[in-house]
């Protein structure tokens, strides 16, 4: 059998991306609601905000949808250019346009500094490491993300700090720093089942999966994305599934079960492709994995 090790790529749904907007905890049937009702454009802007959040993880074109209607409002302000440049750096680093991305998080860090709001400049920091992270700039990641921890602990923001304690662990993986990586993801997993914040949830046991799998552990690494699957299926979120059937194909592919790896590769493309997600968009290997399966079936 041929021994196959491959890179894991760290994807869009791996990472916690974006603000959290004022109406995050609506269902989007009632955020649709709201927006039938909206009478200013402040309202319209807020709507518009958490609908594309609220999209983020199951359907890009729509996510770029509520940007274009942000886009579309008559009134300028800052706030109004945070948010579609938040939005949009969300839409381009998951289809993989990096420089695009970059571009829209660099210009969300200059505005929350103007409106000198610490929540969105947290998350600013926390989506320009993640850039940086994405392009193997290891350093300036870790630099970023720190930062954003460093807000979040200032404004007592329990979930934030989370969030970025999350994010920072993926840096220190690449970096070898598994141990660190190890401490801090513990700490989210026991930060977020207090709060009960289930889609964090599933964010720090992928992380968790992601040491294990760098570690060569790939029977825990299974076991920890299972868990994270599960709450993310509770949020109904194709685009974080989709990620973590990639990361367990990786695994097995790993493990030289490279049937078992194409079955679940198939089960990924069908759930894109149920959900209505063109995976000829996504800057995700469950679209290239076939291309680390042996086309000898592995002997």
């Amino acid at each position: 059998m041929k021994s196959i090790r491959i890179t894991f790529l760290i994807l869009f749904a791996l990472l916690i991306l974006t603000t959290k907007p004022i109406l995050v905890s609506a269902s989007i049937d009632s955020l649709r609601q709201a927006l039938r009702i909206a009478e200013s454009e402040q309202e319209l802007l807020e709507t518009y905000y958490a609908l594309g959040y609220e999209f983020k993880d199951k359907s890009l074109d729509s996510l770029k949808f509520y940007a274009n209607k942000i886009g579309a409002l008559t009134w300028h302000t800052h706030q109004k250019q945070y948010y579609w440049h938040t939005l949009n750096y969300t839409y381009n680093q998951a289809i993989g346009h990096i420089p695009e991305a970059r571009m829209h998080v660099e210009k969300s860090l200059r505005l929350a500094e103007i409106i000198k709001d610490n929540s969105l400049l947290t998350d600013a920091y926390n989506n320009l490491g993640l850039v940086f992270l994405i392009n193997n700039q290891f350093d300036s990641a870790e630099i970023f993300l720190n930062k954003s921890l460093s807000e979040a602990q200032i404004i007592n923001d329990i979930k934030r700090v989370s969030r970025a304690s999350t994010n920072l662990a993926n840096v220190l993986i690449k970096q070898g720093k598994k141990d660190q990586a190890l401490e801090l993801v513990l700490f989210s997993i026991r930060t977020d089942s207090l709060q009960k914040d289930v889609k964090s949830q599933g964010n720090s046991f992928k992380t968790l999966g992601n040491i294990h799998l760098y570690s060569g552990n790939y029977i825990q690494a299974i076991e920890a994305y299972q868990k994270a699957n599960r709450f993310y299926e509770t949020m109904q979120q194709p685009l974080s599934i989709s990620s973590i059937l990639n990361n367990i194909a990786v695994v097995y592919v790993n493990l030289g079960q490279f049937e078992k790896a194409m079955e679940i590769h198939r089960k990924n493309l069908q759930l894109l492709d149920d959900s209505g997600n063109d995976y000829g968009k996504l800057s995700s290997c469950q679209v290239q994995l076939i291309r680390h399966i042996p086309t000898d079936g592995g002997t």
